[in-house]
């Protein structure tokens, strides 16, 4: 069975902070493509960092 991996991010850039959300861009890289993310918002949930898709 083949291992299914995670992208790694890299190049963080932090585009706005306020306490507990953020905008960032990064890129990102996996065993199948990889690319750039730009001004994604995230919010602070529970102590952790998620992706604020809403």
């Amino acid at each position: 069975m083949l291992a299914c991996r995670r992208p790694q991010a890299a190049n963080i850039t932090i585009d706005r902070f306020d306490g507990d959300l953020a905008v960032v861009t990064y890129d990102y890289r996996s065993s199948t493509e990889e690319g750039t993310v730009s001004s994604q918002p995230w919010v602070l949930e529970d102590g952790e960092w998620k992706f604020d898709g809403c």
